[in-house]
Parts: structure tokens; sequence; C-alpha cells
């Protein structure tokens, strides 16, 4: 996941509507506004996923939290633990010794002796070349985020005008 902030400032007018309302009613507001905003960019993000099967980019999701103290909600937006390797697509990797993962009680010693068997042939050691940096977390996010502003900021104007419907 990309490590960034995006923290919003202003929007007064909004703000002001949502204090204005009950505060259970104004966290469900402010939940829908954060996840909007994590909806814009993941979907951003998954349209530049490199992809050869498709699973990677479904596992591009986000997570909404309630913010110690109640007072707002932060969101994550990205690939989850089962789509780990996206981080060396985003980053790259340096070209590094993969040893053998003997197994039983002498991995030391199994390490050194037993081979590696990987496409048809054998290695008693793998020298993995590395991986070009394919960078589109970033990239994604920083095309995205005015427009992921905007669209939550239309979302909690939508959903405060519906709530002032309803008294």
């Amino acid at each position: 996941m990309a490590n960034s902030g995006l923290e919003i400032k202003g929007l007064k007018e909004t703000n002001r509507a949502l204090k204005q309302l009950d505060k259970k009613v104004a966290g469900r507001i402010a939940r829908g506004g954060t996840a909007k905003m994590a909806q814009v960019l993941r979907k951003e993000m998954r349209s530049r996923a490199p992809s050869r099967t498709g699973e990677g980019k479904k596992n591009i999701r986000y997570k909404i939290k309630k913010l110690p103290g109640g007072v707002g909600f932060r969101g994550w937006v990205g690939p989850f633990s089962e789509a780990f390797y996206f981080r060396f697509i985003e980053k790259g990797a340096a070209p590094h010794f993969i040893p053998y993962q003997g197994r039983g009680r002498n991995r030391g010693k199994a390490r050194q002796r037993k081979p590696v068997a990987f496409d048809g042939k054998v290695f008693t050691r793998v020298e993995h070349p590395g991986v070009r940096p394919q960078p589109f977390i970033r990239p994604a996010y920083e095309a995205k985020k005015r427009e992921a502003v905007q669209e939550a900021e239309k979302r909690i104007r939508l959903m405060i005008a519906k709530e002032a419907r309803k008294k």
C-alpha cells in the first residue's frame, strides 16, 4: 500500500452542515465521503496495475477506519497481503540469491546438498535477476487525488441534503 496521506482541510460549509447533524449521522456521512474518495483511487490503481491474470487487480482494495478520538476517518487504498508482490512491481527489486529452503532438522546442511528444480531444470542455487520498477500506485494517486476529493465532497453534500429532507 502506498503510504502517503491526503488530509482534507477547508470545505467550511460542508463541515458546518455536518456539525449541525446528529453525531451518528454525521459519522456515517463522513465515512461515505471517505469511501468515495477511496473508490476513485482504487479504480485508477486497478486500471494502471500491470496484470497477467487479473487476480492482482482484484486485491487492490480499500479499508476505512475511524480515527482515535472519533474526529474523522482514515482510508487505505492499495494491494493488500494477497498481492504482496505488487510492492516489488511498484518499487522494483535488486538482484539477489535465493537459497534452497531445506526440510527437516538439518536445514543448513540440506541447503548445501539438495538441488532445486525449476522449469524442468535442476539448480543448486538460484540467482534472481531482480525486477525493474513499474510504478502504478503513486502515479494513480497523484493523477486522481484532486478528483477523489471533489467526488467525496459531492457525495457528502448529497448525503447531507438527503438527511435535511428527512427532517
